[in-house]
């Protein structure tokens, strides 16, 4: 697995995610739609291979692709299915049985719990489009991370960028295929920002060098000790 270099930036998560959600409208609303309508119809079992095909397109939209169609997201997704599916099964699966449990135990934990099986889940998701995570991986990494501090910045720019996608649910749910596809934007955006080295400072902004020592022989000598009353 990749390692994580950098723990992700909130204001920079959602800059970089609205800009691929406004250069690429077109596109993403169709594929949201698409990937909706046939993990739907297929009962959820091809939502999650689809949403890692999805999430590879995106990546592919931050790294400067732009030749991508409809067809590379079922071709990629389709090609990870058994890793995104049993990923998403499992940590699903897991996720509810923590937060039923939760719920009865310590009611005011449970929206955590819920922001951190969400987080879980794209992470599974993202590791299987972007590092072709096996099925062992695809399971168990994303609760290894759990102990990671930058993770839980990724937890919070996923759970706003949830909050945020959620807002499509006002206009009719139909809202949601305009607002869902910003949400992934922005989380992987999230992702990916983990991943890379954190930019060079710009020139004329690094902190100046500290001096030089001293050549031997011109240190400054101690003051004197106070002298005796």
């Amino acid at each position: 697995m990749k390692p994580v270099l950098r723990q992700p930036d909130l204001s920079e998560s959602f800059s970089v995610g609205w800009k691929i959600y406004t250069q690429n409208f077109g596109f993403l609303l169709l594929a949201n739609l698409v990937v909706g309508l046939v993990g739907g119809a297929s009962l959820f079992i091809c939502l999650a291979p689809l949403s890692a095909g999805l999430n590879l397109a995106i990546l592919k939209l931050i790294r400067g692709e732009d030749k991508l169609t409809i067809g590379d997201i079922f071709k990629e997704g389709f090609a990870r299915f058994a890793p995104a599916f049993l990923g998403w099964l499992v940590i699903a699966f897991a996720a509810t049985v923590a937060s039923f449990i939760v719920s009865f135990v310590l009611a005011p934990v449970a929206p955590v719990v819920s922001a951190l099986a969400y987080a879980l889940i794209s992470w599974s998701v993202l590791i299987v489009a972007d590092q072709n995570a096996s099925i062992g991986e695809a399971i168990a990494e994303p609760f290894k991370m759990i102990g990671n501090g930058p993770f839980w910045m990724f937890v919070l720019v996923s759970f706003l960028a949830s909050m945020a996608g959620s807002l499509g649910v006002i206009a009719c749910v139909i809202g949601l295929f305009f607002t869902m596809p910003f949400a992934t934007c922005v989380t992987v955006a999230a992702y990916e920002q983990m991943h890379t080295p954190a930019p060079a400072p710009a020139p004329g902004t690094e902190a100046p060098p500290p001096p030089p020592p001293a050549a031997p022989g011109t240190e400054t000598p101690p003051p004197p000790p106070p002298a005796a009353p």
